[in-house]
């Protein structure tokens, strides 16, 4: 009775905050309609966009009225959900961090409601056309326009585009508050914590919106919620939303890493590998040394140039090591976790999931994850890094005989790294499983150094460092898949050979 008495308080504050909310919008939008009527000469000049784009783009109205909100249902659902029970229940904190954003997923709909709502009252009231065309006004440089539209006209998009691509920074902008304050109340599990710094959050936002110099306009949370204040900073309507990305990635990954208990100093130890792994990829992509005096142009030839790894006669000596660390240093990270799985839980995985291919099957979904979030993460890198050297925004390589189009230097870098990096794994799967020694898999790892060497792979056919850039220039990419899938067939066959010895001993 209790129970049902609070939800019923909680449903009725609710919807009157709701309504609220709704008032207040409503009543700022006619004030948005108003202004932008006194700055055109007639209303013949606006359409229906104008009022729309000026009112979801509106920096006060988000960071006054939305962003607190948003904040205080933060706090509100990861104290409330936070319980170990629940956690060991759904087996990881990244699972209880997406059960709390179900949950706060209807508030998201509702915030899209009352813009929605609030527009079609406008519109229904009003003689403003739908044409997805700029209005007169928008092209205006009036300087009482505040920059909105005309910034938004010189992204190239049209106003339903930029409609979409404006929901789209904000759904990024606030799963990446809500990822943070969940990752800090993991960390510290302490409800103050979540406050102060849901209020510096929110100081921070306005403060950095109005008073940041040009210099470090860059800081500015604007250039992260708002898809013309974006482009006015960086000019590009895509950087952004990959550093919101790469956050994300990057939190869900070390939340994967932090086990079911509190935290402390031999957890945060056992993060040492996976920090200096992540710092060594930091300090590659940033050095000029593997850029030979800055000769490549494009983002593609800056990947090439740091994923150059062997040719197919050929190697240099820093671009092998540095090909190493990133990919041969992910099966060292993924041999770690295969050795705490076989020495210490192997026998509770199976009894949970009664045999050794229902076993491997789900195991391997998990390493396939894993290596597409790092491939992301390292696109990403590759993106903001090559934004800040210069590199123009293009995944064309120019700098081969025959310059190769974006999508085959991108399918490269992700199907047949993908593909790569599998055959490494189960190589190191195959290794362990035979020897049950870390040692073993060690060895198989410096193996792997020598035999992706041009000299040793003469014909290029054993699946060992074919996802080096250097390759392409005298490989056909697809001919690359071919002789990975075929290393993977083999290592199939071989993997469930030795299962089916295991069952039959």
């Amino acid at each position: 009775m209790i129970d049902q008495m609070n939800r019923w308080r909680d449903n009725k504050f609710a919807m009157a905050s709701f309504l609220l909310v709704t008032i207040i919008v409503l009543f700022y939008s006619l004030s948005i309609k108003q202004n932008l009527l006194m700055k055109a000469d007639s209303i013949y000049q606006l359409n229906f966009w104008d009022i729309a784009l000026s009112l979801l783009s509106d920096p006060y109205l988000f960071i006054y009225l939305f962003l607190p909100i948003w904040l205080f249902l933060c706090v509100y659902y990861i104290e409330k959900s936070f319980e170990f029970s629940f956690i060991i229940r759904l087996g990881s904190f990244n699972g209880w961090i997406f059960q709390v954003a179900k949950s706060m997923k209807k508030y998201f709909f509702m915030y899209l409601l009352i813009f929605a709502g609030t527009l079609m009252l406008i519109f229904m009231t009003s003689t403003y056309t739908l044409d997805n065309e700029w209005s007169i006004y928008s092209y205006t440089s009036d300087i009482n326009n505040i920059g909105i539209l005309s910034s938004l006209i010189q992204t190239g998009l049209s106003p339903i585009l930029s409609l979409i691509f404006q929901l789209f920074y904000i759904t990024l902008f606030l799963c990446t508050i809500f990822l943070l304050l969940c990752a800090l109340y993991i960390y510290t599990q302490k409800k103050i914590v979540l406050i102060i710094v849901s209020c510096l959050v929110f100081l921070y936002s306005a403060a950095s919106f109005q008073f940041l110099p040009e210099n470090f306009s860059f800081l500015s949370v604007a250039n992260y919620a708002f898809l013309y204040h974006a482009y006015a900073s960086f000019d590009s309507i895509i950087l952004a939303p990959i550093i919101m990305l790469l956050s994300l990635v990057l939190i869900l990954s070390l939340n994967t890493l932090i086990r079911m208990k509190t935290i402390n100093k031999s957890n945060l130890f056992s993060l040492t590998p996976y920090l200096i792994y992540i710092a060594l990829i930091f300090v590659g992509l940033f050095t000029n040394i593997l850029e030979y005096d800055g000769i490549g142009k494009t983002m593609g030839d800056f990947m090439y140039l740091k994923f150059y790894g062997v040719d197919i006669e050929d190697f240099a000596v820093l671009q092998h090591v540095y090909y190493s660390i990133v990919f041969l240093g992910f099966c060292y990270l993924f041999q770690m976790h295969l050795d705490a799985i076989l020495t210490d839980r192997l026998y509770y995985e199976l009894i949970r999931y009664k045999s050794y291919y229902k076993w491997f099957k789900i195991f391997m979904k998990n390493v396939i994850l894993s290596i597409i979030l790092l491939l992301v993460f390292l696109l990403c890198l590759i993106i903001i890094i090559g934004y800040l050297k210069g590199y123009q925004f293009s995944f064309e390589n120019l700098l081969i005989d025959v310059p190769s189009s974006y999508y085959v230097t991108l399918y490269h870098f992700f199907v047949n790294s993908l593909l790569q990096m599998l055959n490494y794994i189960l190589i190191v799967f195959i290794v362990s499983w035979l020897f049950n020694e870390s040692y073993y898999g060690l060895v198989a790892l410096g193996l792997f150094m020598v035999l992706m060497l041009p000299f040793v792979n003469t014909a290029h056919l054993l699946p060992f460092g074919l996802n080096s850039f250097g390759l392409l220039a005298n490989l056909n990419v697809f001919k690359i898949t071919l002789y990975l899938f075929i290393g993977l067939l083999v290592e199939g066959i071989i993997i469930f050979t030795l299962f089916k010895k295991k069952l039959s001993i």
